[in-house]
């Protein structure tokens, strides 16, 4: 079962996703944190699909005693033109580090590979996926830790 996990993280970080575990939610994006804060951390069989500002993604799940969470990543890419200026600013996000998070368009490999991780981890259907649209913390979203990569 761990070759699943150990394939799907590799095909993710050739597209220079962030991946984190740990036992303790304590991820190093500080979104992260802040969400987990008003929001709750995945149960067991469940996973958490996170959209935010600027359509940014994040996916979060626990798999036996750890949590993981993978993101940001955005789903299309974004043209400096399509920006709006002004939440740009309000959120403290310069243009440049807004064009340097990953995309996985929606229209590719990525959701049936992510289907194919969690059919086989916990047996397909027997898994909830629960969406979390955040559109109120474009603040502290993207700091420079959470662009490294």
């Amino acid at each position: 079962m761990d070759d699943i996990l150990d394939f799907t993280f590799e095909v993710l970080s050739r597209f220079a996703i962030s991946i984190e575990m740990r036992k303790d939610c304590d991820f190093s994006d500080p979104y992260l944190k802040e969400l987990l804060i008003r929001s709750s951390f995945p149960k067991e069989r469940e996973v958490i699909s996170i959209s935010s500002f600027f359509d940014s993604r994040y996916i979060l799940f626990r798999y036996h005693d750890e949590y993981i969470s993978i993101g940001p990543f955005l789903t299309s890419y974004i043209r400096e033109d399509d920006v709006e200026r002004d939440l740009l600013e309000s959120s403290g996000m310069d243009i440049h580090r807004l064009l340097l998070i990953p995309v996985l368009p929606d229209s590719g490999l990525f959701r049936p590979m992510m289907s194919s991780l969690f059919d086989t981890i916990w047996g397909k259907g027997k898994y909830e996926i629960r969406r979390f649209e955040d559109k109120t913390n474009s603040a502290s979203m993207f700091t420079p830790e959470s662009l490294e990569y």
